[in-house]
């Protein structure tokens, strides 16, 4: 009988090998997909593919480790974006609900200035 010692060995010289790495990189997206289903039992479903993929992760990044340990010891194995996404429209809460509220009533920037408080009491 194979011993669990013997199937991690294994696992760790997969990933030492650029196919380990691209493994890695297959379940690094498997654990962090979105889940866009309503089926009854998916969330346990994905749950379970989840707990797997992170266990293969952790036995696979041994031998990752040991394949580049005369490169950087802090070397990230994840995918790159192709592009720089740019931020759209405003940066903070309160300037994207004013530019929201600007959009809705139509002002101008700036010309939301608050109406001077009549002292005189008739209202």
């Amino acid at each position: 009988m194979i011993s669990d010692e013997e199937l991690i060995a294994a696992i760790d010289r997969i990933g030492m090998t650029p196919d380990g790495e691209m493994l890695y990189l297959y379940l690094q997206k498997r654990l962090t997909r979105v889940l866009h289903t309503v089926e009854p039992g998916a969330l346990q479903t994905e749950n379970g593919v989840r707990i797997l993929a992170s266990d293969l992760m952790g036995f696979l990044s041994a031998g990752l480790n040991e394949a580049y340990a005369g490169a950087r010891s802090d070397r990230i194995v994840t995918f790159k974006l192709p592009e720089r996404v740019e931020q759209r429209g405003p940066g903070t809460a309160a300037e994207f609900f004013a530019a929201e509220r600007r959009r809705i009533t139509g002002e101008q920037r700036g010309s939301n200035k608050p109406e001077p408080f009549d002292r005189s009491g008739t209202g």
